[in-house]
């Protein structure tokens, strides 16, 4: 893209932001225009907040409009799950009840690889030595059995202040039942170190499993020196180039929340990034009128893989991430270890591997000429031709044919007597397959079928596999939004503040209906009071309840939506109907004569933050097209090449043929046909009869 003047009238800028470990991507939306703009930025790795502030400085210029003029900016980071993958965490302490201070190690007796002859690794948090037993005692029941020892308290402050911790995590037995102890260490711990981040668990999630519990906060007190740091840096570079737009922080649920929020809770932002891409495809849903798509976010290390089904997302509340239990809602997103970077390899006897080994972004695929010495799948769309090594992100970064060629050669040609193009492309069909596994599990995990869904390809690498992937699970509509690249960006101009609420409640539902009441009436005012301090007006306000049910015996629950105006006999018969029906759907049968417990009532609270009408596409030209050699089912053919912004509204293409966007390509194989929406996103088809 060239730099544009004035392209931005004097109107309230809107910027989202998703900050990833190797590109920044921007979405700048015009609400004056209902125009969307793109760029993508190096991330700064040291300090992210300094590359996005370069980021804003550059599409300023860029798109013509003044820093001052931002009025919203929506941010989605990684910095929560860097910070996990690398182990890079300040020194916490945690205190407990005595005798649960090993909770961390001992976990759940639940074996990935049952016939391995060596125990699995743990990711131990938080080393033995500052995990501290407190005296005191919660029943089960929430009645206090044992209050809680000043004596015992006194002593583990003592310790915490002489060990050098820098913050601290706390999780006592039953407190979900009943928070009173917790709080009353709270409050002493704010007193003593009043500079030291606490996090308590009735904070975080007040619910049964004690070990899930206890990961959770202590996930949480580990992160908040790290994104509180993070936050602060980010306010104080915003204000120096003197922008003061009101920031949100996108959450593992698709919601947004304050930066203040997002301090004392970071553990809500793990898959912060990939969350903005389901939100991305809730969206294009409603556009589109296509209420079941599944979305594939094809990055450089990893694919992303969510279902929106009947417009909606599914969100999960037990989830682990790098062996650390989370017990929290999130959007249900499958991640598997295969994108642009990862690494072939020849396994014996003769079988070609894919992933989940990244070659990252240093060295990067070969191509990168950075010293990278294994094949990947980037090296092999380089090698087909299926990526213009000169125009690839921009122009910016000029890539070598030469040396991906060279790599494969050596690396996955010559080990099995192929040519360096049957190499290449066996090497993308591999990848693809795997896509497609991730996907057909998403799917019939949850008794669903393909074919009553389409697909959408975004991210890096999503237009050059999605329709790979779809022939391979009989799909025959593929959707690649216009801003394929940042389309998880995109998705954060349009999230609203989401806020999770639950209450415990243990017992048979049919005995339950006072509790439910009580615990609703509870929720909804905690609800409207965070929504208040948001500055959310009540007739934006949305309030969805769900109770969490499970048949007597069971280890795990599924979430029912309820209507929470109705009486408690018309809730409990509905939810028992819903309980059967969604059991049966997901798991092929239901126990209708069965006991079904209560074991949650949650309450989600949406805050909506005033968004615009719907985008607009820019405006297409026809402009002449060029043709490119590429290696395509087995032989070479000469394809036409075509800009998306130059492509007319309308007009339908036939494959194959190649379709290139600023930071991404889209490949239309033969039997293939594509066209523009109304919305400037394009759609591909499988043309009949072409099996």
């Amino acid at each position: 893209m060239s730099s544009k003047k004035s392209i931005i009238k004097e109107q309230g800028i809107r910027v989202a932001i998703d900050t990833g470990g190797t590109f920044t991507d921007f979405q700048i939306y015009d609400s004056s225009s209902g125009r969307s703009y793109e760029l993508k930025t190096p991330t700064t790795p040291e300090d992210p907040s300094l590359g996005l502030v370069t980021g804003l400085e550059d599409a300023a210029k860029r798109f013509g409009f003044t820093l001052s003029q931002i009025d919203r900016i929506t941010h989605g980071t990684t910095i929560a799950t860097n910070a996990l993958l690398q182990s890079k965490f300040p020194r916490g302490a945690l205190i407990t009840t005595e005798g649960f201070t090993d909770i961390l190690e001992i976990g759940r007796h639940v074996r990935k690889d049952v016939y391995s002859l060596e125990p699995e690794h743990k990711h131990i948090l938080i080393r033995r030595r500052d995990r501290f037993g407190l005296s005191e005692r919660m029943g089960a029941s929430g009645t206090p059995i044992k209050p809680v020892c000043h004596k015992s308290l006194e002593s583990i402050m003592e310790k915490i202040a002489n060990n050098g911790i820098e913050t601290i995590a706390v999780c006592l037995i039953n407190a979900h039942v009943n928070a009173q102890h917790e709080i009353e260490v709270g409050d002493q711990l704010e007193k003593l170190f009043p500079t030291l981040p606490i996090s308590l668990s009735t904070d975080i999630t007040p619910e049964i499993r004690e070990y899930e519990r206890t990961s959770s906060v202590v996930l949480n007190a580990l992160l908040r020196p790290i994104v509180e740091t993070y936050i602060s840096n980010l306010e104080t570079r915003l204000k120096a180039i003197g922008i003061n737009a009101k920031v949100y922080i996108i959450q593992s649920n698709g919601g947004v929340c304050s930066p203040a929020t997002a301090s004392k809770e970071p553990v809500r932002l793990f898959l912060s990034g990939p969350s903005g891409g389901a939100a991305a495809t809730c969206h294009l849903s409603l556009l589109q009128n296509k209420p079941n798509l599944i979305a594939m976010d094809i990055g450089g290390t990893s694919t992303d893989v969510s279902i929106v089904f009947n417009g909606k997302t599914s969100d999960v509340y037990q989830s682990e991430i790098e062996g650390c239990a989370l017990k929290l809602p999130m959007i249900e997103i499958r991640t598997i270890g295969a994108g642009g970077g990862s690494i072939a390899s020849i396994s014996k006897p003769a079988n070609l591997r894919v992933g989940p080994e990244s070659a990252g972004a240093n060295p990067g695929p070969a191509a990168y000429g950075l010293g990278g010495e294994f094949a990947t799948v980037t090296d092999a769309h380089v090698a087909l031709g299926t990526i213009n090594p000169n125009s690839f992100f921009e122009g910016k970064l000029d890539l070598s044919g030469e040396l991906s060629r060279k790599v494969i050669d050596a690396n996955i040609a010559e080990p099995l007597n192929s040519s360096i193009e049957n190499a290449a492309e066996g090497l993308v069909e591999v990848v693809s397959a795997r896509m497609s596994n991730a996907i057909r599990l998403s799917l019939f995990e949850k008794g669903l079928d393909p074919v009553d869904f389409s697909l959408v390809g975004f991210g890096g690498g999503g237009g050059l596999h999605a329709i790979q992937v779809a022939e391979e699970i009989g799909i025959k509509h593929v959707l690649f939004p216009r801003y394929a690249s940042t389309f998880s960006a995109y998705g954060l101009l349009w999230s609203n503040i989401i806020h999770d609420f639950v209450v415990s409640v243990y017992g048979p539902i049919k005995e339950a209906g006072g509790q439910i009441i009580k615990a609703i009436e509870k929720l909804n005012n905690d609800a409207l009071q965070q929504l208040a301090e948001d500055s959310i007006a009540l007739k934006n306000s949305e309030l969805k309840t769900a109770l969490d049910l499970r048949y007597h015996g069971q280890a795990f629950e599924l979430s029912i939506n309820i209507n929470s105006d109705q009486d408690a006999a018309y809730i409990i018969d509905r939810a028992i109907k819903d309980f059967h029906d969604l059991h049966k759907l997901r798991y092929a049968y239901s126990q209708p004569e069965a006991v079904i417990e209560l074991v949650a009532v949650r309450l989600r609270a949406i805050g909506t933050i005033g968004h615009s009408a719907r985008p607009t596409s820019p405006c297409m030209s026809e402009e002449s097209i060029h043709k490119r050699d590429i290696y395509h089912e087995g032989v070479v053919k000469t394809v036409n090449v075509y800009k998306f912004d130059n492509l007319l509204a309308n007009e339908s293409i036939e494959g194959p043929v190649i379709i290139e966007q600023p930071y991404t390509t889209i490949l239309i194989p033969a039997h293939w046909n594509t066209q523009l929406t109304e919305f400037g996103d394009l759609e591909a088809t499988k043309r009949e009869n072409s099996e």
